[in-house]
């Protein structure tokens, strides 16, 4: 199920990753209405094990492809 928004998104991964149950993978958007989704993508990197992040997403501005990379996303989808 979808977390809904940034910070539900960082509470689940943490909460999962404590209970030894930790979260593999992320579909994240981009533009959510809390937090943006790459903060997300740099917050959900100093969880351990931090899960593979891919975006999905309409933002195509080059410079925020090349933040998510640098955030650690490994795919990004348009």
């Amino acid at each position: 199920p979808g977390s809904g928004t940034g910070r539900n998104a960082l509470r689940a991964v943490a909460e999962a990753a404590k209970a030894g149950e930790p979260v593999d993978l992320v579909l994240l958007d981009i533009g959510l209405p809390d937090l943006g989704g790459l903060d997300v993508a740099a917050a959900l990197s100093g969880i351990r094990p931090s899960p593979d992040i891919i975006a999905v997403t309409s933002a195509r501005d080059l410079e925020v492809v090349r933040t998510a990379v640098a955030r650690g996303i490994v795919l990004y989808l348009l």
